[in-house]
């Protein structure tokens, strides 16, 4: 019985930075042409195209990349990289704040430990803090984030309107939910 196929990176259990294996994957997403897209533990974006185990590296990073999304309508690729505290966006080269700053604290001008992401429709990007124990909106071209879960405090509580590090989400916009 077969259960499985390995498509990118190989299976003995080895792992390395080339074009042909991974380094500590840390997640992937799929286009509408079944490309995937695979940022690891190489500091890496790699895409690897359908029946080719080679990788085309699209981007490197200066520290570990922790989630990416593939967005749709504009097919750019949203990474965060959590220990830079920042997202970036390829391959426009733009980040998230858009001047790239980062600072050592929970606040809505800039992002502290990003963790997971999500863009819906409209371009507005979704990204949750592992840190500050929150989600934040940023609008197209935004110098700052909403609030959407969470405490402004960057606080964990254990009540029914707080998080406790969120690491990673899932977008359901045609029921406006986000699953934390």
């Amino acid at each position: 019985m077969r259960f499985g196929v390995t498509v990118a990176g190989v299976c003995n259990g080895s792992s390395n930075s080339s074009q042909t294996t991974l380094l500590t994957q840390a997640d992937i997403s799929i286009d509408g042409n079944n490309s995937i897209y695979v940022v690891d533990n190489g500091n890496r974006l790699l895409r690897f195209d359908q029946n080719n185990r080679t990788a085309r590296e699209l981007r490197s990073f200066p520290t570990w990349p922790t989630f990416t999304f593939y967005e749709n309508r504009t097919g750019w690729i949203y990474t965060t990289v959590m220990t830079s505290h920042l997202v970036f966006i390829w391959p426009t080269n733009k980040t998230i704040p858009p001047n790239g700053l980062s600072n050592n604290n929970c606040s809505m001008n800039w992002l502290y430990y990003p963790s997971g992401i999500v863009v819906d429709s409209a371009g507005n990007t979704y990204i949750s803090s592992y840190w500050c124990s929150w989600v934040t909106k940023w609008a197209p071209n935004a110098t700052s984030g909403t609030l959407v879960a969470g405490q402004a405090s960057g606080t964990p509580s254990g009540d029914t309107m707080s998080l406790y590090a969120p690491y990673n989400m899932v977008l359901d916009e045609a029921n406006s939910f986000i699953y934390i």
